[in-house]
């Protein structure tokens, strides 16, 4: 399958996973090179933050803002989720961060710097889904 097909796929799963009344804050990217994979992205002239932790999935990020959406490049630190996501499907998009009500509950602090939490997925690879506060700057 190609990598579109692997998004369409994901994505169409993802659509059962996500609660309706949340909104794209962010894309996770995995990567087992977060150098080489900045590197690729200057031509967009993002303005990449320093190292954060993402322990929900076992990876450490750097995150930039294209206006109202993060991207957030992940690579992981553990053998956690985002290893088994690069394991089994590569690097590319691993999840998706979503604002909306009840984040708050078991949540930790996201690579967003909100507070959120990690939506029951199907597979151990994902897609994930991060569910952040709103309210959160």
């Amino acid at each position: 399958m190609t990598d579109l097909g692997q998004l369409a796929t994901a994505l169409a799963s993802l659509s059962r996973l996500v609660p309706v009344s949340t909104a794209l804050v962010g894309v996770g990217w995995a990567t087992v090179d977060t150098d080489r994979t900045l590197a690729d992205l200057a031509a967009a002239s993002l303005a990449f933050g320093p190292v954060v932790d993402e322990t929900a999935l076992g990876a450490t990020a750097r995150v930039a803002w294209s206006g109202a959406t993060a991207i957030v490049v992940l690579e992981p630190s553990t053998e956690g989720r985002l290893a088994a996501a690069l394991a089994r499907r590569g690097e590319g998009i691993a999840c998706l961060y979503v604002s909306g009500p009840d984040a708050t509950g078991s949540a930790r602090v996201t690579a967003l710097g909100r507070p959120g939490r990690l939506l029951p997925h199907d597979r151990p690879w994902g897609p994930f889904v991060l569910l952040v506060d709103p309210a959160a700057p």
